[in-house]
């Protein structure tokens, strides 16, 4: 697949999710569009005004790179896990309509919620308690049940893992999975 159109296309779908996505004037990225890996993502960054007004700063989207590996050619030779500041050693292993969820998390008193998308569909979602609270990586445990009509689907379903930050009661250390449904 064609990097650029598989990095819009995520763009346009991060985008689309903020929650002032009308201010935004994004096309493309650029042959020369800056970027930097960082934590397992790649980020790619964009100037103060150039797809958003001023006040908004300089954008940027975090991608992980483990779900792009499976459409980018070989030669990338991207080595990708799913993991981030609050979670690591994620394995997903699924059973009929059910996955389990196993690694670690440091977060907040141990508190994590998911919730697995079909596109902007929420069709799961749920909280579970690590064995520890952060700052100390506590295991996790996790089945998440889906419901028979979303396994086969042509288009992925992917887990999100998160915590709610304490402070704003928003999403934050948000890792993305993409999950095998057939």
């Amino acid at each position: 697949m064609d990097y650029k159109k598989l990095l819009n296309q995520e763009i346009k779908k991060q985008i689309s999710e903020h929650p002032e996505k009308e201010q935004f004037a994004f096309t493309s990225i650029s042959d020369t569009q800056g970027f930097s890996i960082e934590h397992g993502n790649l980020v790619i960054h964009f100037a103060k005004y150039e797809i958003t007004p001023g006040y908004m700063g300089e954008p940027r989207f975090e991608i992980p790179i483990y779900t792009l590996k499976n459409n980018l050619s070989p030669q990338w030779g991207l080595e990708a896990k799913a993991e981030n500041d609050a979670f690591r050693n994620i394995k997903v292993t699924k059973s009929g309509t059910k996955y389990i969820v196993t690694g670690q998390a440091r977060v907040f008193e141990g508190a994590y919620n998911y919730a697995v998308k079909h596109g902007n569909e929420t069709v799961a979602k749920g909280y579970g308690t690590a064995s520890a609270g952060g700052p100390a990586w506590g295991d996790v445990k996790q089945m998440i049940k889906i419901p028979d009509k979303y396994m086969n689907v042509p288009e992925a379903l992917t887990l999100e893992l998160f915590e709610i930050n304490q402070k704003d009661g928003q999403a934050t250390n948000k890792l993305v999975i993409p999950l095998v449904t057939k």
